[in-house]
């Protein structure tokens, strides 16, 4: 995003700080034609854990408040108090980051630098290396299907800490013994209450083509009691296993040729490779592993 100033906006001046570590930029913009002392300041941090902005922000601080969901440009954000929080990624050939982009306002602000403040993150374009509209709002959505994943993530190890190291069995109540999908009444009704948390879904959630004899939306087949998830689907879905557990997902932000993206994580073994695939399965995710590609 290109700042401009104007006759309703005036000029910033920017100071640049030192980063810290974990931090990529550390800057402070000015503003002194209405009044002096203020400013606005931009910090970036990497974001390795994938963590969603209200999760980022609950584990960064020592005094938090009551952060309030919002949108920056398709991705996930959060406001509180005089700062707001970005989770957005950035793609530098075939890696992808996951950085949390934090803008806040210096305490007294007066109202012109309140207006740059809201101005600023409510028209901040992100991915400007990104030219296909589409393109960018798939890696927003996989951005959103990442922090789902380490929310979901954290709600069952939670669970078997207090469950003998057991994840939640669905043994009724479901479609499908020891399995929800996420447009199934069980993923709300009952792996939800059982995980104690308002479960995500996946930002398109729906099935592609259920086959014959399947219910459109559930793509289940009462009649053989058989569940087909079809291919290009976009659902989450958690199956028990012994001992462990699947989340599956399917990613939409691809390479366009016979290659891969590689999300970067902590360490190289936390890093995910995601190629071309169609399955509805792309990735599964257990309480061991980062992910495994399954293309």
């Amino acid at each position: 995003t290109e700042y401009k100033s104007s006759a309703l906006l005036p000029p910033l001046t920017p100071v640049s700080g030192t980063p810290i570590t974990g931090e990529l930029q550390n800057t402070l913009f000015l503003q002194t034609q209405f009044g002096t002392g203020d400013g606005i300041g931009l910090r970036v941090k990497t974001n390795p854990d994938h963590l969603g902005p209200v999760d980022w922000y609950y584990a960064n601080s020592s005094n938090p408040g009551t952060p309030s969901k919002l949108k920056v440009d398709g991705y996930s954000a959060a406001t509180e108090g005089r700062s707001t929080y970005i989770n957005a990624t950035n793609q530098v050939n075939s890696d992808i980051y996951t950085n949390m982009f934090i803008l806040s306002y210096s305490q007294e602000a007066n109202a012109a630098t309140k207006n740059i403040f809201n101005q600023l993150y409510s028209n901040w374009i992100l991915n400007t290396n990104i030219t296909s509209v589409d393109r960018k709002a798939m890696l927003a959505r996989d951005t959103r299907r990442w922090e789902d994943i380490v929310s979901m993530r954290s709600a069952l190890s939670s669970y078997a800490a207090v469950n003998d190291g057991n994840y939640p069995p669905l043994g009724s109540g479901s479609y499908l013994a020891g399995t929800s999908v996420s447009v199934w009444d069980s993923w709300n009704n009952n792996l939800g209450p059982t995980l104690g948390i308002t479960m995500p879904t996946d930002p398109i959630n729906q099935h592609v083509s259920c086959p014959a004899g399947h219910d459109s939306l559930t793509c289940w087949n009462p009649t053989n009691t058989q569940y087909t998830c079809p291919l290009n689907s976009h659902v989450y879905r958690y199956t028990n296993l012994v001992g462990d557990y699947s989340l599956s997902v399917n990613f939409e932000f691809e390479p366009k040729t016979n290659s891969v993206y590689i999300w970067r994580g902590n360490t190289v073994a936390e890093d995910l490779a995601v190629s071309i695939s169609s399955l509805c399965d792309q990735i599964n995710f257990t309480a061991v592993g980062s992910g495994v590609d399954n293309n």
